[in-house]
């Protein structure tokens, strides 16, 4: 009996250990219907794929042209919203389209870039919902 309580003991250890890990991020599909801007970069419309790396930076990568991938860094974490769907908002000024926040649901927001001249905000859906 003595063996067998350290072995309990430390597999309850090892699953609240397991438990309390962050899930793997997973991608998500995003079809972005205009050309935009990211990192100061060019990027044509198209489909995409959204996904954290750990806590401070974002993927972005066309799911068309192998070439196209970004990492941002994230530049702070936004509170979340009242709305839980996923999204990626652009700055728009004039015809020029800016990412600048990554939503995901289940997350706080991600501020990846900011435009300084005055600006609306475009969102586009992620997920297609």
């Amino acid at each position: 009996m003595r063996t067998s309580v350290p072995v309990v003991v430390a597999a309850v250890l090892l699953g609240v250990v397991l438990a309390s890990a962050p899930a793997a991020a997973q991608a998500v599909k995003v079809d972005i219907p205009f050309a935009f801007t990211v990192s100061e970069k060019s990027a044509p419309a198209g489909s995409y794929e959204v996904e954290l790396q750990g806590s401070d930076a974002v993927v972005l990568r066309s799911t068309t042209a192998a070439s196209t991938q970004f990492l941002l860094p994230v530049v702070t974490r936004l509170a979340p919203g009242s709305e839980s769907k996923s999204r990626l908002v652009f700055d728009r000024v004039g015809t020029v389209a800016t990412l600048s926040e990554v939503w995901l649901s289940g997350r706080d927001g991600y501020l990846v870039g900011m435009t300084k001249a005055a600006h609306t905000h475009q969102s586009v859906p992620v997920g297609g919902k």
